[in-house]
């Protein structure tokens, strides 16, 4: 088996390992072998079920394995990300502690909010949050459209307590009260978003504000920005 996985004969090798497996089931050194090829061969749902195997018999998870793990989950999510019900199944069978990690969770938000789900592209966000504090997710919350906004925008100043210097919070603020109509609240984050740490993305959204309020040449200043 392993000279048919350095020939990247990996079917072959499958084949000699599912033989291994009749004789002796929890063979580890094949267990461990198999990993390898169904990583390169991208079967991400059998990775998650060798690994899930690896753990009971090693009595705990080592740092590669949970990288592994996140990984799967990254590319699982990618896969199932064309379909809302597809997806939503799926998040549904990731472990607590895997959807609260920042990359995970910041892809599923992703995917959520490309399906037009920023409920649960939300909730996503929140719970991560919640456990620890990520700038990045954060800057999401802004593009989850709620149908609950009054809440969403509660939640987000609650965490603006805690994380006033946070220029994609003040950004994520901002959206919101756009969505709300409270074009002076959101000219007074999008502000504040830039004199933190200015970027591209908070001078678009000004100016489209300002201009929106016919205030054109305040626009054109920060379409130029």
């Amino acid at each position: 088996a392993e000279l048919l996985v350095d020939d990247r004969l990996y079917s072959q090798a499958l084949d000699v390992l599912h033989k291994i497996e009749k004789l002796e089931s929890k063979f580890v050194p094949g267990m461990r072998l198999e990993l390898k090829v169904q990583i390169r061969l991208n079967n991400w749902e059998q990775v998650l079920v060798l690994l899930q195997q690896l753990e009971k018999h090693d009595g705990r998870e080592s740092w590669q394995a949970r990288e592994i793990r996140h990984q799967a989950h990254q590319y699982l999510i990618e896969r199932h990300g064309k379909d809302l019900n597809t997806l939503m199944a799926y998040w549904k069978k990731v472990p607590e502690d895997d959807k609260l990690n920042s990359r995970i969770a910041s892809m599923a938000a992703d995917a959520f909010i490309a399906l037009n789900a920023g409920n649960q592209a939300q909730e996503v966000l929140e719970m991560s949050l919640t456990k620890t504090w990520d700038s990045e997710l954060a800057g999401k919350l802004g593009d989850c459209s709620s149908t609950n906004p009054h809440k969403q925008l509660q939640q987000a100043e609650h965490w603006l307590l805690s994380h006033e210097q946070d220029a994609n919070l003040l950004l994520s603020l901002g959206k919101m009260c756009i969505r709300l109509s409270l074009w002076g609240k959101a000219q007074s984050y999008l502000e504040a978003s830039i004199s933190v740490q200015p970027s591209a993305e908070a001078h678009l959204t000004l100016a489209r504000l300002l201009e929106s309020r016919g205030e054109s040449d305040a626009a054109n200043q920060h379409y130029r920005l």
